[in-house]
């Protein structure tokens, strides 16, 4: 299903932000990528850091179908490395 122009165009309502003392030195903005700690043949997920805490990251990403989109992870399973 595709996104229609007003979709495509909307912007990302998620939290913005970084919980104090990030033991990473994670800041909104940085390129990141997030992938399993195990590796299982996923490929890392590339975008710019929008949020983060003990609990989850939040990377913006946009792509021509269908616009900037907002991707969820947990932090437990999962690694952030810096771009």
């Amino acid at each position: 299903m595709k996104r229609s122009h007003a979709q495509k165009s909307s912007t990302p309502i998620a939290q913005s932000g970084v919980a104090d003392h990030e033991p990473q030195g994670l800041e909104v903005g940085m390129s990141v990528t997030v992938s399993p700690d195990v590796n299982g043949g996923e490929q890392p997920v590339a975008g710019n850091l929008r949020f983060a805490n003990a609990e989850t990251v939040v990377i913006e990403r946009a792509a021509e179908d269908v616009g900037t989109v907002c991707v969820h992870f947990p932090r437990s399973g999962y690694r952030v490395d810096i771009a």
